[in-house]
């Protein structure tokens, strides 16, 4: 009886994983694990600047540096100091950054501080209100979108601590809601614009905006972009947040 009870679970225990099927205890209800690997972009940082999506939207580096990343490994994260204006761009492939309706920004980060303002992720162009921001700002997280009206939809909320490693997202679905996460967790909820997201030829840039080097520059590392065309929704993003590191 005991052998054939372990047999069961184990059959069980395959079955379970080979459908990819999890249970999440906050619906209740059986969700299917989505494939996470259908990004716009994917930057594990495993050694340089490579677009691992394959949609080769590589970046350049200006003064930023290879450092620890969360496991302690090396050259497995990129480091910015703000006293060298360092920062990492793409500006040869920036339409596959364009969106229509939906997106989703996932990002480690580990900075010296967060009430600072700091920009870590952004495409956007404040003269002419477009694009998409990812930031921190007062110690808690702080995005910015901008549809296709030119209006902005934002949000400051949080609480981001300093010389920690954190894992930021922010999910959009127009005529939906606009929403941010900290470690995984639900952190704010607004409505978004019933109407598309705005695009333009700004280039992207992490570590610094979009606009300008001087300003709003990052202080501390980040590592693991990860940018879809999609809103993934509160278990995906806390199966992004509890993925092994690469």
């Amino acid at each position: 009886m005991k052998n054939f009870l372990s047999l069961f679970f184990i059959i069980h225990f395959f079955i379970y994983f080979t459908h990819c099927t999890l249970y999440n205890p906050f619906s209740g209800n059986e969700e299917v694990l989505a494939d996470l690997n259908d990004t716009l972009v994917f930057y594990p940082f495993n050694g340089g600047p490579t677009d691992e999506s394959g949609n080769d939207v590589h970046l350049s580096v200006n003064n930023a540096s290879l450092a620890l990343n969360r496991q302690n490994i090396t050259d497995r994260a990129y480091r910015f100091e703000a006293g060298f204006v360092s920062y990492l761009e793409n500006t040869t492939n920036p339409v596959t950054l364009d969106f229509s309706t939906e997106l989703t920004i996932s990002v480690w980060i580990n900075l010296e501080n967060s009430v600072d303002n700091q920009k870590i992720i952004g495409k956007v162009s404040i003269d002419d209100k477009y694009g998409f921001l990812l930031g921190v700002d007062s110690g808690g997280i702080y995005p910015e979108i901008w549809d296709i009206d030119s209006i902005l939809y934002t949000f400051r909320t949080g609480t981001i601590p300093a010389d920690t490693w954190v894992h930021l997202a922010i999910t959009w679905k127009s005529g939906a809601k606009f929403r941010g996460y900290i470690n995984s967790v639900p952190v704010a909820e607004i409505d978004a614009s019933k109407k598309p997201l705005s695009n333009g030829d700004s280039p992207f840039r992490i570590g610094a905006p979009p606009w300008s080097t001087t300003t709003f520059l990052v202080t501390g590392s980040i590592d693991d972009i990860r940018i879809y065309d999609r809103e993934l929704s509160n278990f995906e993003i806390k199966s992004l947040y509890n993925l092994p590191v690469d």
